[in-house]
């Protein structure tokens, strides 16, 4: 019965085109077709407007706005966000705060293709001047003009606005067997609430399927510090690597030879890869090292021996600081157990006669 009745409207339909037809001519018939033509190309444009962006089309460099907070008062903030990973809907990327510096870190979220929702937070820091927290972000991509708007920590008082710019991004996936095992560099300490900047080196002595790691450690006393914090210690560590954002961790957890100072703890460092360096955070400040070979009589652990290192000698012959047994073999320019004299002409001869 139904199909009867469609038939006769569609018939009716029909007659009536005919009909006007007759009466106006082919002409007037063909705009028939052109009204119902130009509808269809219409709609079709409308169905395009709303498409979503696609995962792929998330990858890459965002830039804009956010409000934070400074002491309880709300302040516009400039941001950058380097996505360099959306699949299935879960995002992976480093956000770095612009319009101050030394603040970055790596963030993750979600995207749903299908509504536009975008959600991301930080979960770790890579640099951390100000010692802040994480906000969190909550919008809706437009596709549009590819942006993304909301609420910052769920608050419509804290609006943000960020819009992509390109599509280039910083591939931070790494393979464990790339990695460098030896690095030296500096990290922020403290003694009685000062902090206290030390050199630094440490050798990963295993990376385990699972991406655990162990290794030992060394520091050393910094040029960058007053004399009376200087300590010389050697620990072994262990930690985590992550291959899907370059990030590593680790911690002292059994000191090899313990520091003067009776209450010196295991600091914890936190970092991510950029090729031969690593840029993160300690407990009080930064860390930052950088892939490198053994050098015998690079006492401060800079990858180079220079007069700093003598200065740094100088003050062990003199008895005004003290050395790990580590820190003397690495001293030792003649091989013969001991740190003295004798070593330190040897590299005043290396930087006379490189």
């Amino acid at each position: 019965m139904k199909r009867t009745g469609t038939a006769k409207v569609l018939s009716g339909i029909s007659a009536l085109a005919l009909a006007f037809a007759a009466a106006a001519g082919t002409d007037a018939f063909n705009g028939i077709n052109t009204v119902f033509a130009e509808d269809t190309a219409a709609t079709t444009e409308t169905e395009a407007e709303v498409q979503k962006l696609t995962d792929e089309q998330i990858k890459g460099t965002w830039e804009g706005f956010y409000t934070g907070y400074s002491n309880s008062v709300n302040i516009e903030r400039t941001i950058k966000l380097d996505i360099y990973d959306c699949t299935d809907g879960k995002i992976k990327g480093f956000a770095t705060i612009t319009s101050t510096e030394h603040e970055k870190y790596y963030f993750t979220g979600s995207y749903n293709s299908k509504t536009g929702k975008m959600t991301f937070k930080g979960q770790s820091w890579e640099e951390n001047a100000e010692d802040w927290g994480f906000a969190s972000f909550s919008g809706t991509v437009d596709p549009t003009d590819k942006s993304c708007s909301g609420d910052t920590d769920s608050s419509s008082a804290k609006p943000f606005k960020i819009a992509k710019k390109n599509d280039d991004f910083t591939d931070m996936k790494i393979k464990k067997q790339n990695i460098h095992r030896q690095w030296v560099g500096e990290y922020d300490g403290s003694s009685n609430d000062v902090v206290v900047r030390r050199n630094y080196k440490f050798t990963i002595d295993d990376i385990s399927d699972d991406n655990k790691i162990t290794g030992t450690a060394y520091f050393s006393p910094s040029e960058k510090a007053d004399q009376q914090y200087a300590e010389t210690g050697s620990y072994k560590f262990s930690g985590t690597i992550s291959e899907d954002n370059s990030n590593i961790n680790l911690q002292g957890f059994e000191w090899i030879e313990h520091p003067a100072m009776e209450n010196f703890d295991f600091v914890k460092l936190n970092g991510f890869f950029h090729d031969d360096k690593i840029v993160g955070v300690s407990e009080k400040g930064i860390w930052s090292m950088e892939a490198t070979d053994i050098i015998v009589g690079d006492v401060n652990y800079d990858n180079m021996i220079s007069a700093d290192d003598l200065l740094i000698m100088k003050r062990y012959i003199l008895m005004e600081v003290d050395f790990s047994q580590a820190m003397v073999n690495l001293s030792d320019m003649n091989g013969d157990g001991v740190l003295n004299i004798i070593d330190f002409n040897k590299v005043v001869n290396t930087l006379v006669n490189p």
